[in-house]
């Protein structure tokens, strides 16, 4: 095991950040990649105050791909209003990564506040948690085999330079990339493998993410949920679907949780369900509260959170997930969840009850899937 490292790395390209344009990045091809920290160094224009929008901050990125040679190992199209950087926030709190800023308040200048930082975690793997509920940031669950790629770019569509407030703009922004990542050779990261008591599919020497998104637009309101379905993506194993529900207003699309309030996950090829209910029921059990309010992301009142009602008191409006990780005895799938690798295009679906709509209104899908991984671990020398 001596030849094992697991390194942390800040990589020396970044990238400037300019508001309502798509932006790309090398990614270093380097070891097995299991997280991409994606921090955003803001240079804002003035002090932010109580004017500050809904997810200002968290609304930087709207859409985002890591691209390799052949695959891609995440994928948030660039749909117009997709905010896919305010529901990978989220996603974050959930797992445990933290709120992704460090202060309450933009600021520009005093002590240690000459810029404002955004972050955003791509972990590569299912276990974001480690024994003992700790960081798991070199999880070998799922990971980019960085070293025998030919390319590896990170792109990203921009909010405008006034995402975070109608007075306050983005003077200047770096995008920065940490890498984490295991090196060594076949034997050593094997035995790290077994270390972490990882169980792969037959023949596979490990599993690589394939997210995708969906972004279905609002038809009207349903009282059932055939009316409104949405066909769930296959050909790999499924771990979680997260959901973000968007109102569309005369300024910008805001998180809201007035539109689909019931939900169900169902296999049209058997008849059977293996959800539904109220979103409520995904949201309210956990531990970060069950406060439930209408476009939630706007401000509750001075000296509460800033960036909108986040997971210190209530649940975030309009974000919700179901774990398919929970609905499986097999071994693999308490890791990856519902192995979909066989099933057809509409033989599982997910079935909306949505409650008001208006003209834009969306739900925006990420679904976590991965694939199982067959090629080496190391370079071969």
């Amino acid at each position: 095991m001596a030849s094992l490292r697991k390194q942390t790395v800040q990589q020396t390209a970044t990238a400037a950040w300019s508001g309502d344009t798509t932006i790309r990045t090398d990614i270093e091809r380097v070891g097995l990649i299991t997280r991409i920290d994606m921090t955003c160094e803001i240079t804002p224009s003035a002090t932010l105050t109580a004017a500050n929008q809904p997810d200002g901050l968290f609304r930087l990125i709207q859409n985002m791909r890591i691209q390799g040679g052949t695959k891609t190992y995440f994928n948030i199209p660039a749909d117009d209003g997709c905010q896919g950087g305010v529901l990978l926030h989220y996603m974050n709190k959930y797992d445990g990564h933290g709120i992704g800023h460090a202060d309450g308040a933009i600021a520009t200048g005093g002590p240690n506040r000459l810029i404002t930082l955004m972050n955003y975690v791509y972990h590569c793997g299912t276990r974001p948690r480690g024994p003992y509920n700790r960081d798991n940031p070199f999880d070998l669950s799922a990971f980019i085999p960085a070293f025998g790629e030919s390319q590896i770019s990170a792109e990203y569509t921009t909010s405008g330079n006034d995402v975070m407030d109608d007075t306050v703009t983005i003077s200047s922004a770096v995008m920065v990339f940490t890498l984490r990542r295991v090196l060594g050779d076949e034997a050593a990261i094997k035995g790290e493998m077994a270390a972490q008591d990882l169980n792969y599919p037959d023949g596979a020497n490990g599993m690589h993410p394939v997210w995708s998104a969906t972004n279905r637009a609002h038809t009207g309101t349903t009282t059932d949920y055939d009316s409104f379905t949405t066909d769930v993506p296959v050909g790999a194993f499924l771990a979680r679907i997260w959901v973000l529900e968007q109102d569309a207003t005369t300024t910008r699309t805001l998180r809201a949780g007035d539109e689909t309030t019931r939900l169900n996950l169902h296999l049209p090829i058997v008849n059977e369900t293996l959800y539904q209910g109220r979103v409520e029921m995904l949201t309210g059990h956990l531990e970060y509260g069950s406060v439930l309010t209408a476009n939630s992301g706007a401000l509750e009142s001075a000296g509460t959170e800033k960036f909108g009602v986040d997971f210190n008191a209530s649940a975030p409006q309009g974000v919700f997930h179901i774990d398919l990780k929970s609905m499986t005895f097999d071994p693999i799938g308490k890791d990856y969840g519902w192995d979909l690798r066989n099933y057809r295009t509409g033989d599982m679906r997910v079935g909306h009850f949505v409650l008001t709509y208006a003209s834009g209104d969306d739900s925006l899908f990420i679904w976590e899937r991965y694939e199982p991984y067959f090629g080496p671990l190391a370079p071969r020398i």
